[in-house]
């Protein structure tokens, strides 16, 4: 069975307004949530030791991208 491409899961993000970028993040974390009211549009931050590994990007920006879609904002990380 196939699964979801990588670009299809950035097309979700972009669809619902949502800024990913490659940043540095604190120990273990791979991957933050962020929608809070003073902010623009959502936010998704990935670790930048996730660059050239697309499996685990695919992975975490999926995660992060489905607190998007169940929680009502704040800040959540993916370690």
């Amino acid at each position: 069975m196939a699964g979801i491409r990588t670009e299809a899961i950035y097309a979700i993000a972009e669809s619902e307004n949502i800024a990913v970028e490659f940043v540095d993040l604190p120990c273990d974390w791979l991957g933050v949530y962020i929608n809070l009211w003073d902010l623009k549009r959502p936010y998704i931050g990935l670790s930048r030791r996730l660059v050239g590994d697309e499996r685990r990007e695919r992975c975490v920006l999926a995660h992060e991208l489905g607190h998007h879609f169940t929680t009502s904002g704040w800040v959540v990380a993916a370690s």
